[in-house]
């Protein structure tokens, strides 16, 4: 049973876009190991998309990731990475700080306070 994309977009973003977001992503470790499979033609033109990319959204690289997902479970070679534990703590701090900030947007007037008595203790 294939799983749904974790977004859903209307249309996908340009392929040198796309590049461009997903190589950035990556982060240098990464790339730094992936350039000697490109040609001399190839990096001119992802250093150019790279160069001529706009702000983007996390959304753009969510789709971006969500299409490299795609493309590796349709060529076959997708690894699923088993979940760390830690994340799942970590996923437990992420839900206690929604709920705060949930919590102190109910209370404006109150952290308001806090915050003035802060900055008038110095």
């Amino acid at each position: 049973m294939q799983q749904k994309p974790f977004i859903m977009t209307n249309e996908p973003l340009p392929g040198k876009m796309s590049a461009a977001i997903l190589f950035t992503e990556l982060g240098s470790g990464v790339t730094e190991k992936l350039l000697p499979y490109f040609s001399t033609k190839e990096l001119k033109k992802l250093s150019r998309a790279i160069k001529a990319l706009p702000p983007y959204k996390v959304e753009d690289t969510l789709q971006v990731l969500q299409r490299t997902e795609d493309y590796a479970k349709d060529k076959g070679f997708y690894v699923e990475v088993p979940r760390n534990p830690l994340l799942a703590e970590l996923d437990e701090d992420m839900r206690r700080e929604n709920e705060f900030r949930k919590r102190v947007g109910g209370n404006t007037e109150e952290v308001a306070q806090v915050l003035g008595a802060w900055l008038n203790a110095d």
